[in-house]
């Protein structure tokens, strides 16, 4: 079973009931990954920023992963290696300073970025999905 931070009251009658029953429990944490969230908003300021520009959605994704990346070590046969890690490999807390960075940088520039949070991004969504850039 899955339990959040908000459900300790119902994981510790169920881990109660499980050692009276005397079984073995284990505990494991659960690493959460990047949130659909996230990626759908990343990529809806990639779009903005593309189509404001007349460059391509991917296009501004490579270039924001140039301007701020994200390398990880590798061991080939003993030889340590720095490579640049992809969205697709970004842990939630990469994703989410990637994003603040990207953000940030766009409203710079003078982009109009709107909060993931705010009604703003879904009608800009919505208007990119209509046009089939998203």
């Amino acid at each position: 079973m899955i339990f959040k931070p908000t459900d300790k009251d119902r994981a510790i009658l169920f881990l109660t009931k499980l050692f009276e029953k005397k079984r073995h429990v284990k505990i494991e944490h659960i690493t959460e990954s990047k949130t659909l969230s996230q990626n759908s908003y990343i990529w809806l300021v990639f779009t903005h920023i593309g189509f404001e520009t007349g460059n391509s959605k991917d296009d501004i994704y490579q270039y924001y992963l140039s301007k701020f990346p994200y390398h990880k070590e590798i061991d080939i046969n003993g030889t340590i290696e720095i490579v640049l890690i992809t969205l697709s490999k970004f842990n939630k807390d990469q994703m989410s300073s990637f994003i603040d960075n990207i953000v940030i940088d766009a409203r710079q520039e003078g982009f109009d970025v709107p909060d993931p949070e705010d009604l703003r991004a879904v009608e800009m969504f919505n208007y990119y999905k209509q046009k089939g850039l998203i």
